[in-house]
């Protein structure tokens, strides 16, 4: 995961949420495609097409490997805030992993991208109602410098460089779940190829 740069909101986003303020994210979709295509082919751009999570390789050309993925949960009622047509709160993301039948790395331990970031919500729902920019870092907010992730090259994981967060006042734990949300192994095993 690396620090994602948004680009001003997109016109068409602008133009759909002034005509309707309430709608969800899929109803946007259903009312107004190009709208949401163009959502995602920026936030694409913007990323330099990587995954916001894994930085795995993604196109909108290949739509069915990628998605706009809402960082903070559209559901989400508590503000007065339409979460699912915040541009920040977009991201472009693969598909993720959550292979359940896998006995190599059994669940949680093998989600990945907004999988884990999800999980991490559903434990603390209910109980906590920690939001999750409190559990994890957002791709928007990470520090541009030092790099605070390494590549693992005998596991394949990225894990917190720890020399590198010794120098920043970066919270041990919220980056530990960050790197879960980062994971990429050397098979690739959520489908994303290893750059």
């Amino acid at each position: 995961m690396k620090l994602v740069q948004k680009s001003p909101t997109p016109q068409e986003l602008l133009a759909f949420q002034q005509a309707n303020s309430s709608a969800t994210w899929d109803e946007m979709r259903n009312i107004n495609w190009n709208a949401a295509c163009t959502c995602m082919k920026q936030a694409i751009i913007d990323q330099s097409g990587l995954c916001a999570y894994c930085e795995c390789k993604i196109s909108a050309d290949q739509p069915h490997r990628c998605r706009i993925e809402h960082f903070h949960p559209k559901a989400d009622s508590s503000q007065n805030k339409n979460w699912h047509l915040d541009w920040q709160n977009m991201l472009a993301t693969c598909n993720g992993g959550e292979s359940e039948g896998s006995t190599a790395e059994p669940l949680p331990a093998n989600l990945s991208c907004d999988a884990y970031k999800n999980h991490m919500i559903t434990i603390t729902k209910g109980a906590l109602q920690i939001q999750v920019e409190q559990c994890i870092f957002s791709p928007l907010h990470l520090p541009s410098f030092p790099n605070i992730f390494a590549f693992d090259k005998g596991t394949g994981h990225l894990e917190p460089d720890q020399s590198a967060c010794s120098q920043t006042a970066i919270d041990a734990d919220k980056l530990n779940n960050t790197s879960r949300c980062s994971i990429l192994t050397v098979k690739g095993w959520h489908g994303c190829a290893v750059r």
